[in-house]
């Protein structure tokens, strides 16, 4: 669902996708730290926002939905 600087600004961002869309809120969320090497290859730690589902299925229809609603979302295999 997106990529934040700060464990907080993903935590505000879903409660933002949350609101929008209440279902979500029944599926486990998972906020995890990543490294993002830029092409200089300075490395940044960003805190990367997901959702988990049941399948790799239900995933692409949650993302199908939230993208035409102008949502970013990317499945994750």
């Amino acid at each position: 669902l997106g990529a934040y600087p700060t464990p907080l600004q993903a935590e505000v961002a879903w409660r933002q996708v949350v609101k929008k869309w209440p279902y979500l809120a029944t599926k486990p969320k998972l906020v995890s730290p990543i490294d993002v090497r830029s092409t200089d290859g300075k490395a940044t730690r960003m805190h990367r926002l997901q959702l988990a589902t049941a399948s790799q299925a239900q995933s692409v229809v949650i993302c199908q939905q939230l993208e035409k609603r102008r949502q970013s979302c990317a499945v994750v295999y």
